[in-house]
């Protein structure tokens, strides 16, 4: 392979991994943010479940560690609004 082609697939490469991070960063966001709304509205009743931890690792489908971590932030963010805003950005991730 000559060096051009391989320096072409390595920055196309490099290209996806830096837009699928900008959507994981996002998607964080959203998640935190709809887990919130979960929360707030007791959803995780509605669907069975006795916690909001239970529900989003049983309907979900999201690891206990995952799930932990998103409802300690999630709750967070309620006490700094600037930690909100800094996930919202991307500048801080779980």
């Amino acid at each position: 392979m000559n060096t051009q082609l391989s320096t072409s697939i390595h920055q196309k490469i490099h290209e996806n991994a830096v837009t699928i991070s900008a959507q994981y960063k996002k998607s964080e966001a959203a998640l935190l943010e709809i887990l919130e709304q979960v929360e707030n509205h007791k959803v995780y009743l509605h669907q069975g479940h006795s916690s909001l931890f239970k529900y989003a690792v049983q309907a979900l489908q999201l690891s206990e560690n995952v799930v932990y971590n998103l409802i300690t932030v999630m709750r967070k963010v309620r006490e700094v609004p600037a930690l909100r805003a800094a996930i919202r950005q991307g500048d801080i991730t779980l």
